[in-house]
């Protein structure tokens, strides 16, 4: 494939700033339950760990016999698993103009010595203003564009405190950082059937 040429660029070929996805699930109560049936599931298979070293007693997979209730907790994970698989998904943030980034820095400067403008933001600006502020960068929600309201009604008041710091961080280092491509490609399989450079197996 030729590559890009300014001519091309000047007739309109795409352009776009950095993206990036990270994935979000917005039924975090559902945890609550998982925890608590994991520790019940631990506790079955102590009780089955204890009844194994029994050699009077025949072996039996957890959940055979003895306690309906552990085939229940397993089931009940099963469908939990799948709950919060399907209301996962692939929040997009798409880099702001260069300059429109900097002015937001001077309007929401890092505030000396805080942690969280420290660990969080990398220093760069003031962290708390930036998780108030993610709505300008996400764009999309498993490939269907964000409307004006969406970020706001739907993803502010759901995303915990442990997904904004991330989102925030993946926001400073996609405006801050240079970013090379080609490295995201590295160990992608290439057909190189055609590259007579390469050496045959038998060379």
């Amino acid at each position: 494939m030729a590559k890009v040429s300014l001519d091309d660029l000047r007739k309109g070929a795409p352009v776009a700033r950095t993206e990036r996805t990270y994935q979000l699930c917005l039924r975090l109560d559902l945890m609550a339950e998982v925890d608590a049936l994991n520790q019940e599931w631990s506790a079955f298979r102590v009780a089955q760990a204890v009844a194994d070293d029994d050699e009077s007693q025949p072996r039996k997979r957890l959940g055979e016999g003895g306690n309906p209730r552990a085939e229940e907790v397993r089931q009940r994970l099963a469908e939990l698993r799948d709950e919060l698989e399907d209301n996962t998904g692939d929040l997009r943030l798409r880099a702001i103009r260069d300059g429109e980034w900097r002015q937001w820095l001077n309007e929401h400067p890092a505030r000396d010595g805080d942690l969280r403008d420290e660990q969080v933001a990398f220093g760069v600006c003031n962290a708390d203003d930036l998780a108030n502020d993610l709505g300008k960068w996400a764009t999309a929600w498993n490939g269907e564009p964000l409307s004006v309201d969406d970020w706001d009604a739907i993803f502010s008041p759901n995303v915990g405190g442990g997904d904004r710091k991330a989102l925030v961080s993946m926001v400073v280092l996609m405006q801050e950082v240079a970013d090379d491509p080609k490295s995201h490609l590295v160990g992608l399989p290439v057909d190189r059937k055609n590259n007579s450079s390469d050496p045959s197996p038998a060379q």
